[in-house]
């Protein structure tokens, strides 16, 4: 089951994961970690006004951080798997606080029950979220070869580019999970960069296809959302 992962420490730009934000709590446990309540997002994101601290995509991380600045006070939301609530929940409590974030999706899952369709995806778009890869399938990318790692990265990035107009420039690996292969096929694919779950801050592009990420899970989302935030 998902746990809190610890704080990091030390400057840098920490780049949150949450997966669904929605009043109902799926039926298995690993869901209903993963989900939070809409006033939990709310106060998050009321917590950064308050504290005069501004989101910025992951893209846009990156672009500051390939010409040598780490921006301070600063935070990036990354949504992962194309649920539906990301525009029914997500997307008008964002607007509300003029806040921005990134969403990575599954291209395959795209029209199923429960999630994103296409159309949705260019609101999102539109409302200038950042539309990013998590591969064609939600799969272990540990278990397949370079060719069928490849795959997943070149199917995901074509259909957002033909569907959603976009190019997608970041990458988020479903579960975080990779291996040394997995970095290769991103150079191949011309991904900028790639984010994990290992817990911290970005500070850099040492390993641009190692990048962390702090998980959101619903029992400590405020508090260690607070925590963090105070600190930056």
């Amino acid at each position: 089951m998902p746990r809190a992962q610890p704080l990091p420490a030390g400057p840098g730009v920490p780049v949150f994961t949450y997966h669904r934000v929605d009043r109902d709590l799926p039926a298995d446990q690993i869901g209903q970690a993963l989900t939070i309540t809409p006033q939990q997002f709310a106060e998050q994101l009321a917590t950064l006004e308050a504290l005069r601290i501004h989101t910025i995509s992951a893209a846009e991380l990156v672009t500051d951080l390939r010409r040598g600045t780490v921006p301070s006070r600063t935070v990036v939301l990354t949504f992962d798997d194309g649920y539906k609530d990301a525009i029914t929940q997500a997307l008008p409590i964002l607007q509300r606080f003029h806040e921005t974030a990134t969403f990575y999706i599954n291209s395959s899952s795209i029209g199923t029950p429960r999630h994103l369709t296409w159309a949705d995806v260019r609101t999102l778009r539109d409302a200038g979220m950042e539309i990013g890869s998590h591969g064609a399938e939600h799969v272990d990318l540990r278990e397949l070869a370079a060719q069928g790692q490849a795959s997943q990265a070149s199917r995901c990035v074509a259909a957002i580019e033909r569907w959603a107009g976009v190019e997608p420039v970041t990458y988020a690996y479903p579960s975080g999970r990779y291996n040394a292969t997995t970095f290769a096929v991103m150079r191949r694919e011309r991904v900028q960069a790639a984010f994990t779950m290992e817990p911290g801050f970005v500070r850099d592009l040492t390993e641009p296809y190692r990048l962390p990420r702090i998980r959101v899970v619903r029992w400590t989302a405020v508090e260690q959302f607070r925590a963090i935030a105070a600190n930056l």
